[in-house]
């Protein structure tokens, strides 16, 4: 994945009880729905946590949500990193939601906030250990995954498309 700066300025705010959400507005409903209703109990249950993008004006122009996950070693396609590896299953941080506000699309948004992911992950392995960063995307935006580095899982099922990115491979092709 090629580092891209977002085109418009941004800060990073977790969410919290105090933010209000009310006024976003993303291209897909579900997604709306999930920050307004359902964000901030999964923070609060410890699930998930809900990261929000502030604009200068203080909108919220996008959100992430992350949360742990594992990938079967199957799933994955297998490098030279994993010839003995002995688990069955690969640590991971997966990516639950991302969203940029209505408007907002194709202005480096989304990159910026995998490229958040990643850091947040590559801060998480000094203290545990965790390989794979995880998504299921949703129909359609596959390719933006892809585009940034993502393969498809072997294992497919359900709505959704389950896709991966190796943090071990992506630091070795970028210190090559």
């Amino acid at each position: 994945m090629q580092r891209r700066a977002a085109k418009i300025p941004f800060r990073i705010k977790s969410l919290t009880a105090k933010c209000d959400v009310s006024n976003f507005l993303s291209s897909n409903e579900e997604l709306t729905e999930y920050l307004r209703e359902e964000a901030l109990a999964d923070q609060c249950n410890k699930t998930s946590v809900t990261h929000l993008l502030i604009s200068e004006s203080d909108d919220i122009i996008g959100y992430f949500t992350l949360l742990t996950d594992s990938i079967k070693v199957k799933s994955i396609n297998l490098g030279d990193d994993y010839r003995d590896f002995r688990y069955r299953s690969v640590p991971a941080l997966k990516i639950g939601r991302l969203s940029t506000a209505e408007g907002m699309e194709g202005k480096g948004l989304g990159t910026a906030m995998l490229e958040i992911s990643i850091s947040y992950l590559i801060e998480i392995t000094r203290h545990v250990g965790c390989r794979i960063l995880t998504v299921d995307s949703k129909e359609g935006c596959e390719g933006f995954y892809e585009k940034n580095g993502f393969e498809r899982a072997r294992d497919q099922r359900g709505e959704t498309v389950h896709m991966y990115l190796d943090i071990g491979a992506f630091l070795k092709r970028k210190s090559d």
